[in-house]
């Protein structure tokens, strides 16, 4: 899961995202240090129907793990939309 990279072998990333059709919603951790707010917001822009929310949470990336409430919702609406 570390190594993971939608981009390998595909060329830039900017465009792998700009082809991607389905909706997408990216959550971040406000302070998660794997995967930084700014990068996913910055890839989300180019998702054709791409939606970025970050979450305030005083556990970084840890947050998912602890603050279901803070995130669950975000989920559902989007598996509803």
């Amino acid at each position: 899961m570390n190594s993971h990279d939608i981009g390998r072998d595909r060329g830039n990333l900017e465009e792998v995202f700009k082809q991607y059709q389905p909706k997408l919603t990216s959550i971040c951790f406000q302070g998660d240090l794997l995967y930084k707010g700014e990068v996913m917001e910055k890839y989300i822009s180019y998702v054709h129907d791409g939606k970025y929310i970050e979450v305030p949470t005083k556990f970084g990336h840890d947050g998912f793990l602890v603050e279901f409430d803070q995130w669950g919702s975000i989920i559902q609406r989007a598996l509803t939309d």
